[in-house]
């Protein structure tokens, strides 16, 4: 594990301890544990550098923040479509850091129907590998006996969750592009209180970075 990864998952946990202090919250560990599963303890020693984090945390910051899941493994962000990285992070080459709501929402679906399919399915790691392998089957790949049962809940509610997401943010998909690329004017409105003087010429949401203009060079 390499000390960048475990730095992306140390500055997670800080801004999940700041958004519980802001609001004048106390016992963040005891909630982790009572959100995730994993012990309070762990969350603290990783939060304190005790300890480095397990697979076990990793996978929990990933389904309670699947918005920061793909930056978290790989540590790029891809902002047009809802991988952010958390405000406590510098990211490169995209620079925003724009919520993407119903990206959110559709991830979050997503994962409670994925969990509710392999609820039954999870008793040892033969029985996942089982339920989670394709097999090539005359140079033609079949899924495993796991896609009957999700054929068989295609018409539930927490499947029509999951569709009624991904529609949704697609028919949203232009207005969130377009705050991605707000122009230098709309930038301007921003520059209140003190702000980043390398940073103040773009507007926090735009996607990329860009050199200030210099208008001696006009």
């Amino acid at each position: 594990m390499s000390i960048e990864f475990e730095i992306r998952v140390e500055l997670v946990i800080d801004e999940l301890v700041a958004s519980v202090r802001a609001l004048g919250g106390r016992g963040i560990w005891t909630k982790l544990e009572s959100l995730t599963g994993v012990k309070r303890q762990a969350w603290k020693n990783v939060h304190e550098r005790r300890q480095r984090p397990t697979t076990e945390l990793v996978a929990a910051i990933g389904k309670l923040r699947p918005k920061y899941a793909f930056w978290l493994v790989t540590g790029i962000t891809d902002a047009a479509n809802g991988h952010i990285a958390p405000s406590t992070a510098t990211t490169f080459p995209e620079r925003a850091h724009l919520d993407d709501p119903w990206s959110e929402r559709y991830f979050e679906s997503a994962i409670e129907f994925k969990d509710q399919i392999l609820a039954d399915e999870t008793k040892t790691h033969d029985d996942v590998r089982r339920a989670l392998e394709r097999k090539e089957v005359f140079s033609h790949w079949w899924d495993s006996e796991l896609a009957t049962k999700i054929y068989g809940e295609c018409s539930s509610q927490s499947y029509s969750a999951v569709r009624k997401a991904w529609e949704k943010r697609n028919q949203e998909r232009q207005h969130h592009l377009k705050k991605l690329f707000q122009n230098a004017e709309s930038a301007k409105a921003h520059k209140l209180g003190v702000t980043d003087p390398r940073t103040d010429h773009q507007h926090p949401y735009f996607l990329f970075y860009e050199s200030r203009h210099d208008d001696t060079k006009d």
